[in-house]
């Protein structure tokens, strides 16, 4: 699966900062030796058709439009009920219900944290795009409002606000040509305290939610289900799953404290703060620890310098 979303997506390798409409920095991604690029744009469609294909290729065939009201488990297996009435029964069940998830409120798990006051939007659409050899940029301004573009590829954008009017403030930058899908939403910073207990856990927006600053939420959610496919074909023992738990306690944790912190940086309207972000920013000598920051964020190393 892999290959197909290389080979589809595009990889973000090249940022373009700005302020007030004026550039602060240009850097690249840097990407370790041998590598594959672990962030690139690839619209929602695709990606859907991809795993899909990679699901017939093992002869799974997903059931749609079918929302779960309940479910329960004992020692020697999970029920889960449709709201149709429909019982579905298996030996294991990973909720990956999004932030309403069924399943965790069923385990009586709460989702702990605060809601940012801004009300989102984002639309996907086409642009005619001034900066080819960029392919995402963060838009500051002084009153704390952040537009960010991303390549989704073939002149296609993501374009998210946290304000309300994400198209009309990239019209006034770059215009518009057509748009595919638009939104708005709320955002929190929220996880949980554990991740599910018996033979019933949980995984992706069920387990945690944050700001989209740092692009890190689906690639957590998908670690969050790898983790436990591994944790299951090793042997899925109680000791096995507690440590399910805690790993992925402790990544949540980090990616929601650096999101955050990113998120609060970005939109900070203390002027003085503001000022030393800026100035940062545009330091020839900053643009190394910031490549550094990055290669943390993206490919969980550690610097060793």
């Amino acid at each position: 699966m892999v290959p197909a979303l290389l080979t589809r997506g595009e990889p973000l390798r090249h940022i373009r900062i700005f302020y007030k409409d004026k550039p602060l920095a240009a850097f690249d991604l840097p990407v370790p030796d041998g590598a594959k690029p672990v962030m690139i744009g690839l619209p929602q469609s695709d990606t859907e058709r991809i795993l899909l294909k990679q699901l017939a290729s093992l002869d799974v065939i997903p059931t749609w439009n079918t929302h779960i009201s309940s479910v329960s488990q004992s020692a020697d297996g999970v029920s889960a009920v449709s709201e149709s009435g429909e019982t579905f029964e298996a030996d294991w069940l990973l909720g990956a219900d999004g932030s309403r998830s069924v399943v965790r409120s069923a385990l009586g798990i709460e989702m702990e944290g605060s809601v940012y006051p801004e009300t989102w939007s984002m639309i996907d659409a086409e642009i005619p795009w001034p900066w080819p050899d960029t392919q995402a940029s963060p838009h500051l301004q002084p009153d704390g409002s952040v537009l960010f573009f991303v390549t989704l590829g073939e002149g296609r954008f993501r374009i998210i606000a946290n304000r309300a009017d994400v198209q009309a403030r990239a019209e006034a930058i770059v215009g518009i040509n057509k748009v595919f899908l638009s939104d708005t939403f709320t955002i929190s910073l929220k996880r949980v305290q554990r991740y599910g207990e018996g033979r019933i856990w949980i995984a992706g927006d069920a387990a945690h939610v944050h700001s989209p600053v740092g692009g890190m939420g689906m690639n957590l959610g998908m670690e969050d289900a790898a983790d436990f496919i591994t944790t299951l074909t090793s042997g899925g023992s109680a000791a096995d799953f507690a440590g399910y738990s805690e790993r992925r306690l402790a990544a949540a944790k980090r990616v929601l404290r650096v999101s955050d912190r990113g998120y609060r940086l970005a939109t900070t309207t203390n002027p003085v703060v503001r000022a030393a972000r800026n100035g940062a920013i545009k330091l020839p000598s900053a643009l190394g620890p910031a490549q550094r920051w990055l290669m943390r964020v993206v490919f969980r190393t550690r610097d060793q310098t």
